[in-house]
């Protein structure tokens, strides 16, 4: 055989080597980034579940997968999953009042989203979000602050000003006035979020839920902290609490979380009977899905042991569980 021949046919075998090998990298990758999209599903599931530990544990297993991928294949939508994952995670521990760990995990997202992504990318806004909401977790106002606005920059730039995620920025905006005091400025902004809301999302949906809840803690009181007016206050806790009990179902630390706010105003209207009920809804809930050394638990505690020195029921105040030292540390580095 000549050598020309010989040639050829060496160089052809190599092509069809290497193009054997690529088809194989691709179908690795593919089986791969399928077991983190399995992984990743089962994360969400158990987050709505409000299983929060379980669910990281999930992302996590569902990022090292992505992040090999993006690493070997550099592809946008790589990365975009990766990082949807390590928003998640961040989330996951706000919830959980791991705020530094958050914040670590959620700049990671930041650094890798803007080298990978760029700038202006939607999954950037989130990660300002985020962020955003953890800084106001941790009461931190004006960063929170800052960081809402960048992600409301980033949204009406890239998906225009009617989008659901646009009343997101709004009812988080809000949230920052009205810790701030300003509660003009605050209804203004949660009434601009609810208005979009209900147009694009409908009335039953967690997210109406949310800005009805922050309406009702305009209303409520103490004087320092709102208008008073509670029985406005439990027109609206109770307007979520109907939303995210037919959604979440009863155990879910949402629904807690309205138990409390609707025990609160009954606490200040002085109706304890009723208050009392309220706290022990959402103390069952949060112990539940918590444990005993966390901050909701210890509020509900406080609340329920100061009632029953309001009414002078000395016994049952001291047969009630005391707060560990765990829990008041928790209670008072929230406050």
């Amino acid at each position: 055989m000549k050598p020309q021949i010989l040639s050829i046919i060496f160089i052809a075998l190599i092509l069809y080597s290497n193009q054997g090998v690529s088809q194989s990298d691709s179908t690795f990758a593919t089986q791969d980034t399928t077991l983190a999209n399995t992984f990743f599903t089962r994360a969400k599931e158990l987050y709505e579940k409000a299983q929060y530990d379980s669910s990281i544990n999930y992302f996590e297993k569902a990022s090292v997968i992505y992040e090999q991928a993006g690493i070997q294949y550099d592809e946008t939508k790589t990365w975009e999953k990766y990082i949807k994952c390590i928003i998640s995670i961040g989330r996951s521990l706000n919830i959980l009042g791991k705020y530094d760990n958050a914040i670590e995990h959620l700049n990671k997202a930041l650094t890798i989203g803007l080298n990978k992504l760029g700038e202006n990318h939607f999954e950037i806004s989130s990660i300002y979000n985020s962020i955003g909401v953890v800084n106001f977790s941790s009461g931190n106002y004006d960063q929170a602050l800052e960081y809402y606005k960048k992600a409301l920059n980033i949204i009406v730039l890239t998906l225009g000003e009617s989008h659901p995620n646009v009343a997101d920025c709004y009812n988080n905006i809000g949230l920052i006035y009205h810790n701030y005091l300003h509660y003009d400025k605050a209804l203004e902004y949660y009434s601009k979020s609810l208005a979009l809301k209900l147009k694009l999302l409908g009335e039953n949906h967690l997210k109406v839920a949310n800005t009805y809840n922050n309406i009702g803690c305009i209303h409520w009181g103490p004087a320092d902290f709102g208008t008073g007016d509670f029985d406005k206050a439990i027109e609206y806790f109770k307007k979520s609490l109907e939303i995210r009990h037919k959604i979440l179902g009863e155990s879910h630390p949402e629904v807690a979380k309205n138990y409390y706010y609707i025990g609160n105003v009954f606490e200040e209207k002085g109706d304890y009977n009723n208050a009392i009920e309220y706290y022990n809804k959402s103390l069952s809930i949060c112990k539940q899905t918590f444990g005993e050394n966390h901050k909701s638990v210890a509020s509900n505690y406080r609340c329920i042991g100061l009632i029953y020195k309001h009414k002078k029921d000395y016994d049952a105040a001291l047969n009630y569980p005391k707060i560990t030292a765990k829990q008041k540390n928790c209670f008072e580095n929230c406050l």
